[in-house]
Parts: structure tokens; C-alpha cells; sequence
């Protein structure tokens, strides 16, 4: 790949300069044109970061951030002490309100996570629930967000 990088980045030079040398006002646009996309190429892209390796707050913003990419209008997280049970509070396209739970654990989720989630969506008076975790629900916890209308968001790793 970065071979092909070196290779790309010769072959617009030469273009620009050989551009250059036939226009002087249309090489100088594309030489500037080609530094642009050599900078694209080489630039470092921050990497990402492992949701097994953050802690609640990270990976609750990850959430929030998920949430956009996925078509939401605002997802902002809560306060982490007094949230009532709602990690992010959103809105999405419809203008709908939701709430929700956000557990990153390496097992199970129980139905807990589903009660929060429930509860929050009464106390701020939203019209949707869900949970997000990396993980999976438990049996119950699936049967209890059924009952109660609550969307699950599980396996998230993007």
C-alpha cells in the first residue's frame, strides 16, 4: 500500500509540473490540487479505540457518537451521578425522544439495564427506550424489553 502511495504521489507531480510547463496558470492549480490529495494519502488517521478496553463514560460517548452516524439529530450524554437511568438522550429524524442505557461488559446483560431504561423513559417523558451494549442481553432481559417496548442495541463494535 505504501508503495502505491509513492507511486501516486510521483505520477501527480509529474503531471503538475509537466502541466505546468505547457500552461503556467492551469499547472499551478494543479500542483497545488495534487499537494492537497499527497496530504490526504499520508496524513494519520487517529486510531481507533477498542470498546473492550474503555471504560462506562468512553464507551457511553461512543454511543452517542454511533447514534449520529446512524442518522440521529442529537445524542448527548447525561450527567454520570442523577441521570434517572438514562446514559444518552436523543432525538432522531422523526423527532421522536428516546433514552438510553449504555453497558459495555464482557458478559451478559441483565434485565436491570432494561428497568433503567424504562424508568428513564418515564421520568423524561420520551417517547422511545433502548439499550446499548457490546455485549448481549439475557433471556429475560429480551423477554422485559418486549413487554415494555424497549429497543436493543447489542454487539456494537463498529
Amino acid at each position: 500500500m505504501k508503495r502505491l502511495k509513492i507511486v501516486i504521489t510521483i505520477l501527480l507531480l509529474l503531471a503538475s509540473f509537466v502541466t505546468a510547463m505547457d500552461d503556467a496558470s492551469a499547472g499551478g492549480g494543479l500542483f497545488f490540487i495534487s499537494l492537497g490529495i499527497i496530504y490526504l494519502m499520508f496524513r494519520r488517521k487517529k486510531p481507533k479505540q477498542d470498546i473492550q478496553t474503555m471504560n462506562g463514560l468512553d464507551f457511553e460517548h461512543y454511543c452517542a457518537k454511533w447514534l449520529l452516524r446512524k442518522g440521529f439529530v442529537r445524542a448527548e450524554v447525561t450527567p454520570s451521578t442523577g441521570d434517572y437511568g438514562a446514559d444518552i438522550i436523543a432525538v432522531d429524524r422523526k423527532g421522536q425522544k428516546w433514552v438510553f442505557q449504555c453497558k459495555r461488559y464482557a458478559g451478559k446483560v441483565s434485565n436491570k439495564a432494561v428497568q433503567e431504561a424504562v424508568a428513564a423513559k418515564a421520568h423524561y417523558r420520551a417517547e422511545r427506550a433502548g439499550v446499548m451494549t457490546n455485549s448481549r442481553l439475557t433471556d429475560k432481559a429480551r423477554e422485559l424489553a418486549f413487554e415494555n417496548a424497549v429497543e436493543l442495541f447489542e454487539a456494537l463494535d463498529d
